[in-house]
């Protein structure tokens, strides 16, 4: 982050990926707080991980800065009979369990619309701070 703001780029332009591997999730409330997007990847594995952390998201105000995605493996096309995980833990594993925590179809439409549309709309994004780039 602190290279970002010397060089006048807003935090809202930083993808945090794989921030699923961050344990201390007071963490996620520094970066929010700053503007940076939050990406919980690799939901074909640690579903239950990743539910904990997105509740703690929605509990703590930050659900509008968490991305999800699948990121279900690897493919090495030198080997032979891989086994690829599909693409549909969100959808049928993910997205059931949130619901039975109270998650609403206004929440999951933030998780898999809003934030998107929005940390991957092309806009140049400054940091107010530094000034006009």
């Amino acid at each position: 982050m602190k290279i970002l703001k010397e060089n006048g780029v807003s935090p809202e332009a930083f993808i945090w990926v794989h921030a699923q591997a961050e344990d201390n999730t007071d963490s996620y409330l520094k970066a929010a707080e700053m503007g940076c997007w939050i990406s919980l990847d690799g939901i074909g594995w640690e579903l239950e991980k990743h539910v904990e952390k997105i509740l703690f998201a929605k509990r703590n105000g930050i659900l509008d800065r968490i991305l999800i995605s699948h990121d279900s493996g690897w493919y090495d096309p030198q080997k032979e009979n891989q086994t690829i995980k599909p693409f549909t833990n969100i959808f049928k594993k993910l997205f059931p369990e949130l619901r039975s925590h109270g998650f609403t179809e206004d929440d999951i439409n933030i998780l898999m619309s809003v934030n998107p549309s929005k940390a991957f709309s092309i806009e140049i994004r400054n940091d107010p701070s530094f000034g006009n780039l």
